[in-house]
């Protein structure tokens, strides 16, 4: 920097202090400022990296460059402007270029290889758009300009790049990188998260949401929850459940038109109880002809069929709470009538023996034409 200053502005110029270190990209915005000037370095392999200059860096500059002298005083603060990106362009340049070939021959001098000015970026927010790499190395130098006249500082972030491979000599051969790999794959964060649903609300409301307040979820939700990467990105449908204890997710992968129905009525999907047990319910048969309730007690003979499956709403059968006990109010069996035989006028009755006298039979009294009666069909 110092030679640069000088060859470049006739400006003596020295480092005063270097401090080295490495940051996540999603941290560099904390320890950089709004109010510098940021300018965005084009660097190899679309490489991307930033440097800036406070305000007093920059006025030093400006003003060695427009008057050849430098005021000893601090320049007020101000909102760094292009015309200051374009005049502090050959410094970046030249400057960078000495860097790199200062640590040509340093083990770790591939980092800071071929890098040059870019644009100007206009904030944090942009400089967080333009960079992609996830980590960076950080130098925050600090310099005295002109003697003393202003102290400045300047902050260089070049991104973590692996050291470029070097050929083979003659006879070595490549290391087996399968295993390591695998090891850098599975020290890769990944986030899968499973969504039920997506409420609207207003944000007033969220603003008063509170630990024990109630969303209202759909039954639909449990089985429709979508497992989610990234930004909304859908990976699959699934079902929310449980296994062995712990929430679960059972993947429905190219499931046919209606199975979800079919997994509705076995599972159920009642939100005020716990979650169905994937491990306990493997039969996806017809629920069973308990579960269907006391609607069903009693004979109602063949014409209703063994499959219960169509019996949605039962509703529309009628009151049957005035038929007699068959039972008599006691406690033993009916009595056997497979003897009676058919009544289809098809065989003899079987012989009845000797009646009883009917005698003390009470008198019935009149009766009217039996075809009122209703047929017995």
């Amino acid at each position: 920097m110092a030679k640069s200053a000088d060859e470049l502005f006739d400006m003596p110029l020295a480092v005063t202090g270097v401090k080295h270190e490495v940051f996540q990209q999603d941290a560099l915005q904390e320890t950089m400022s709004d109010e510098t000037l940021l300018v965005l370095l084009d660097g190899p392999d679309g490489a991307r990296g930033v440097i800036s200059f406070d305000i007093q860096t920059l006025a030093a500059l400006i003003e060695v460059q427009t008057t050849g002298r430098v005021v000893p005083k601090p320049a007020d603060a101000r909102a760094p402007t292009p015309t200051d990106a374009a005049m502090m362009a050959p410094l970046v340049d030249d400057m960078l270029r000495r860097f790199a070939e200062n640590l040509a021959e340093e083990e770790q001098g591939y980092w800071v290889r071929g890098y040059r000015f870019g644009v100007r970026l206009e904030n944090l927010r942009m400089m967080g758009l333009a960079l992609e790499a996830p980590d960076f190395n950080l130098l925050r130098v600090n310099l005295d300009l002109f003697a003393g006249a202003k102290q400045g500082e300047m902050v260089l972030v070049l991104p973590v790049v692996e050291k470029p491979r070097i050929p083979l000599a003659e006879g070595e051969k490549m290391p087996d990188i399968g295993a390591q790999m695998g090891e850098a794959l599975m020290r890769l964060p990944a986030q899968i998260d499973a969504v039920l649903c997506r409420i609207v609300m207003p944000l007033s409301a969220i603003g008063k949401l509170k630990v024990g307040d109630v969303l209202p979820i759909e039954r639909e939700a449990l089985s429709d929850t979508i497992l989610e990467v990234g930004k909304k990105h859908k990976l699959a449908e699934s079902r929310l459940g449980q296994m062995n204890g712990f929430r679960a997710v059972r993947l429905i992968m190219d499931r046919p038109d209606g199975a979800m129905e079919a997994e509705e009525d076995h599972y159920g999907a009642d939100l005020s109880g716990a979650a169905p047990d994937f491990a306990a319910k493997k039969d996806k048969g017809a629920p069973a002809l308990a579960d269907l309730g006391g609607a069903m007690d009693g004979d109602l003979g063949g014409d209703l069929g063994s499959d219960f499956g169509g019996l949605d709403d039962l509703s529309d059968l009628p009151d049957l709470s005035d038929l007699p006990d068959l039972d008599g109010g006691g406690d033993d069996d009916l009595p056997d009538l497979s003897d009676l035989g058919s009544f289809d006028g098809g065989g003899d009755l079987p012989d009845l023996g000797d009646l009883p006298d009917l005698g003390d039979l009470p008198d019935l009294g009149e009766f009217g034409e039996l075809s009122d009666l209703p047929a017995l069909e």
